[in-house]
C-alpha cells in the first residue's frame, strides 16, 4: 500500500514544469489567399526558428506550455498544408515546437508584438498568380539562375560555399565544434539565453551534411541542430547544458567554435 501510495505522488518533471509556465495558443487563419499563424501566450517567451527543408519551417518557443492539442493540425490552404505542435522540456524549461508544412517556394514572414506574440505571415508573392496557375517557386528560380551562370568563374566562387560537415571533439578541457565548407564562410554569430544556445547563420550557403542533428556527451554542449533557414543563409544552433565561455575562430573554410563551462 505505501509503495502505491509513493508511486501515485511521483509526477514527471516535464508536467510540473509545464504546469508552472505561461501557456500559448496557437490558431491558424486563413483570409484574402494568405495564412496567419498566431501564437499568443499569456506570459513572455524567447523563440528560434530555423528550416530544415524548403517545405517545413520549424519554430521553438521557450518557456511556455501548449495550451492546444498536441499533434497535426490540418490548415485549409493551398500555402500552408499543415502544422504539428510538439510539448518537450529543456534545460529545465518547457518548450514547443511548432512544425509548419509549406507549399514549396512559399517565404513565410514573422511578426512579433511585445514579448508575448508572434505572427507568422505566408502569402504568395506580390508577381505570382493565383494558386491554381503555374508559377515557379523562387526556390526554384534560384536553381535556374545559378546554373545559367555557372560557366562564369565568380559565380562559381560565390557559390563555393556550401557547408559539407560539422563535427564534434573534445581538445582538453574545452569542447570544439568544426564547421566545414566547400568555399569560405560567412558568419553571424548570437547567443541567446533560457535556455543558453549558440546560433550561427551562414550567409549565402547551403547545407549540405548527412546529418541535421548531433547529440553531445562534451560539456557544455548539449546538442547541435542544422538547418536551411532561408534560402540563402544556413544555421548552425549549439545547445548549451550551462551558461558557457566561448570564442569563434574563422579559417578559410572552416569556423571552429570553442567552448568552455564557466567556472
Amino acid at each position: 500500500m505505501g509503495a502505491l501510495i509513493a508511486a501515485g505522488l511521483i509526477l514527471p518533471i516535464g508536467t510540473l514544469v509545464a504546469a508552472n509556465a505561461p501557456i500559448v495558443h496557437v490558431k491558424a487563419v486563413v483570409a484574402d489567399g494568405s495564412v496567419q499563424l498566431e501564437l499568443e501566450a499569456n506570459g513572455p517567451f524567447e523563440y528560434t526558428t530555423y528550416r530544415p527543408s524548403a517545405s517545413l519551417y520549424v519554430i521553438d518557443l521557450s518557456g511556455v506550455a501548449a495550451a492546444d492539442g498536441a499533434g497535426l493540425h490540418l490548415v485549409s490552404s493551398d500555402l500552408v498544408e499543415s502544422y504539428r505542435l510538439i510539448s518537450f522540456v529543456a534545460g529545465g524549461k518547457p518548450e514547443v515546437r511548432v512544425e509548419i508544412q509549406l507549399k514549396q517556394g512559399v517565404e513565410p514572414r514573422l511578426q512579433r508584438k511585445g514579448n508575448q506574440t508572434l505572427t507568422l505571415l505566408v502569402s504568395l508573392p506580390a508577381n505570382a498568380g493565383s494558386p491554381g496557375q503555374s508559377v515557379p517557386s523562387p526556390v526554384a528560380a534560384a536553381v535556374i539562375r545559378t546554373e545559367a551562370k555557372s560557366s562564369n568563374p565568380k559565380n562559381l566562387k560565390a557559390s563555393a560555399g556550401a557547408i559539407q560537415q560539422v563535427r564534434l571533439a573534445q581538445n582538453g578541457g574545452a569542447t570544439e565544434v568544426s564547421i566545414s565548407g566547400s568555399g569560405p564562410l560567412t558568419y553571424h554569430a548570437l547567443h541567446l539565453r533560457d535556455p543558453d544556445r549558440l546560433v550561427l547563420d551562414f550567409s549565402g550557403s547551403h547545407l549540405n551534411t548527412p546529418e541535421s542533428h548531433i547529440s553531445s556527451s562534451f560539456d557544455p554542449v548539449r546538442s547541435i541542430r542544422m538547418g536551411q533557414f532561408t534560402p540563402e543563409t544556413s544555421r548552425v544552433v549549439i545547445d548549451l547544458s550551462q551558461p558557457a565561455r566561448y570564442s569563434i575562430i574563422g579559417n578559410g573554410n572552416t569556423v571552429t567554435v570553442t567552448l568552455s563551462p564557466r567556472p
